[in-house]
């Protein structure tokens, strides 16, 4: 389980003797980056969830697939940057965007980084939390060329989300960017 093996990597050095471990530059407290096969992708899926960028930072360095895809969803497979969006953690975005991934790659329903963020940014309005961080990362996607017009599987569009959610300052972004409101579901 993670939080049983965040606390074996303080103790990295004996599995390194007993050939569970490879070499790799990473501190410990980054995360199990540097585990092989099933435990590794796991162990980066949840820092992309928890917000950690040095461990996605540390995976990428350590020959991990920027742009593959996890069981994130019962219903479809996510890139990190899909879960850090629907997150929050405009950090993992940032390291994700630095290293190249594709901010247009969909899932299984057709759902991109930047409809995940608007998405989640209405759910917290709706719940009266803090929506601001989701306007971040929704800035930082379409600065790094997130297709406003990107359709899921039912043809709904970013700005339609945010339409509905009537959240204006998302709605002009997206416009700014490119959105067009002429598209169809």
């Amino acid at each position: 389980h993670y939080t049983t093996a965040h606390a074996v990597v303080e103790k990295r050095s004996t599995l390194i003797s007993a050939g569970g471990w490879k070499s790799a530059t990473c501190f410990p407290s980054e995360s199990l980056c540097v585990m092989q096969g099933a435990g590794r992708r796991q162990a980066v899926m949840l820092d992309a969830l928890h917000g950690s960028d040095t461990g996605v930072r540390c995976w990428l360095r350590n020959g991990g697939d920027i742009n593959t895809t996890f069981g994130y969803s019962l219903d479809s497979r996510s890139t990190l940057m899909m879960i850090a969006a629907d997150n929050g953690h405009k950090d993992v975005i940032k390291a994700l965007l630095d290293k190249g991934a594709d901010v247009n790659q969909q899932d299984s329903k057709g759902r991109g980084a930047l409809l995940y963020a608007v998405v989640r940014g209405q759910e917290e309005r709706g719940l009266r939390n803090d929506s601001t961080k989701y306007e971040d990362i929704v800035r930082r996607l379409l600065q790094g060329r997130a297709d406003p017009n990107m359709q899921d599987e039912l043809g709904n569009t970013p700005l339609m989300h945010a339409a509905k959610g009537a959240d204006v300052n998302i709605v002009r972004r997206l416009l700014k960017h490119g959105a067009k409101y002429s598209i169809r579901n």
